[in-house]
């Protein structure tokens, strides 16, 4: 069965995703459509979503087993369930020694206990936003990032988003011409905080040339909803040639936030059971 990793959703056709299918020497079209629901009823999400490419008959057999399932794919939509199926890392602030980032003594930075690593495979972390009265930057930087230093400043590299109290987030950089062409978005993120959840997603894909670095949210309000933010950092690979990166947080009193860890991030059951 093919998997997100093999298959990039964003690229794939119908034609090549029928393909690869059909390579396993199951042909749909000699299944009834009864039998057919049955069998998607017991897949994972994610490979329900790679089959909605096959053809639009699939695709109608995809959601109606989806439905039957609970499927995250009908919750979250596919580039959210692709998001979240990238390899994790957990770890904890270097300094405060715990996995709370809270602003209580005063604005600093912190980075991850964590380096990033060098891998030719995409990954993502989170991080859970527990306050947003002030200021919060969020993102990477080199380990050099002083702890009086800004997220984003010019005094060493990084890359990442401002989240304004009053609604909006911006896309930030130590290198202005780094920052995609839409630098700011409305975000209104205060009552969601005040009946439910906010999980930020950091998902971070290497290649050769060029280093996508995405943001995307998960709010929990009787329901989980994903929210592409589409405020990417395009970031030149080369430029990322020997540096240690970690993942890095600004906050300022009024401001928190906790990395989810991977024994609470053990499979993705968690989305349907909290709340």
């Amino acid at each position: 069965m093919p998997s997100w990793h093999s298959i990039t959703i964003s690229k794939v056709s119908q034609e090549k995703a029928k393909d690869a299918f059909l390579l396993s020497g199951l042909n749909f079209l000699d299944v009834q459509p009864e039998i057919w629901r049955k069998i998607l009823s017991q897949l994972q999400p994610l490979n329900l979503g790679i089959l909605c490419h096959v053809s639009k008959k699939m695709q109608q057999y995809c959601l109606q087993a989806c439905n039957i399932a609970g499927s995250l794919v009908v919750m979250l939509g596919l580039q959210g369930c692709h998001v979240l199926d990238a390899p994790f890392i957990s770890f904890a602030w270097l300094g405060a020694e715990s996995r709370l980032a809270s602003g209580a003594d005063g604005w600093e930075t912190l980075l991850g206990s964590l380096p990033i690593p060098h891998q030719p495979r995409r990954m993502k972390w989170m991080l859970e936003v527990v306050s947003l009265r002030s200021l919060l930057s969020v993102g990477i930087a080199n380990e050099y990032l002083n702890s009086n230093a800004l997220l984003g400043s010019k005094s060493c590299s990084s890359w990442g988003w401002e989240l304004h109290p009053k609604g909006h987030i911006e896309a930030i950089a130590s290198y202005d011409n780094e920052v995609s062409e839409v630098k700011r978005k409305k975000l209104q993120l205060s009552d969601v905080l005040m009946h439910g959840r906010v999980i930020l997603v950091f998902h971070l894909i290497p290649k050769a040339i060029v280093t996508r670095f995405e943001l995307g949210i998960l709010t929990f309000v009787n329901t989980w909803q994903w929210q592409d933010l589409a405020l990417p950092h395009e970031l030149p690979s080369s430029s990322l040639a020997g540096k240690t990166l970690r993942p890095a947080v600004s906050v300022d009193l009024g401001a928190a936030v906790r990395v989810l860890s991977s024994d609470v991030f053990h499979d993705q059951h968690w989305l349907k059971d909290c709340g």
